[in-house]
């Protein structure tokens, strides 16, 4: 949504970071991922949501081990809000615009400094989407290592190792991923 607005109102921002989105290139969800998403809406259960996130998360079981009552909050309130007719109508919504992709010309349009982040095993948005924003609009990459799509939750270190260098990033010609 962040990167929308910034194709037409570029010049209220400052800098923008993009973290993992579909819309910066074609993008066709994966089956995989449309079946687990649509299991887990229909019936938040712990299975369902488990699913969900063996394919969100590198490691559903090491993210787990490293503060298992933050994880079992997390999981409660998320399959707690899932379950609300709200937040099903929500997320469909989100899904279904979020994942177009941005004509090149709007993205091309965006003329404040630009960075990508991405988990580096992302299966959900899959870091090859970033690497060719980052070489089609000259964008810097920071690929998160040991984590898939919330590396916010699965290497919070990395993430916010990732964040800064994104913020420090001066626009450039070249485009390497980092």
């Amino acid at each position: 949504m962040a990167t929308r607005y910034a194709s037409r109102r570029s010049e209220q921002l400052g800098r923008l970071v993009i973290y993992g989105a579909p819309g910066v290139g074609p993008y066709r969800m994966p089956w995989q991922l449309r079946y687990a998403a649509i299991r887990s809406a229909i019936r938040p259960t712990p299975r369902n949501a488990d699913r969900f996130d063996r394919f969100a998360l590198l490691d559903v079981d090491a993210t787990r081990r490293r503060d298992s009552e933050w994880y079992q909050a997390f999981d409660a309130y998320t399959r707690a809000q899932a379950g609300h007719r709200h937040v099903k109508r929500t997320m469909s919504r989100l899904v279904a615009d979020q994942t177009k992709p941005i004509a090149a010309t709007d993205l091309a349009r965006i003329d404040i400094p630009v960075s990508l982040m991405w988990g580096r095993h992302d299966r959900m948005v899959p870091l090859s989407i970033g690497q060719a924003a980052a070489k089609n609009h000259r964008w810097p990459l920071h690929a998160i290592d040991d984590a898939a799509h919330a590396p916010h939750i699965e290497n919070p270190a990395g993430f916010v190792a990732a964040l800064t260098m994104a913020l420090d990033d001066q626009p450039t010609q070249d485009n390497g991923v980092a």
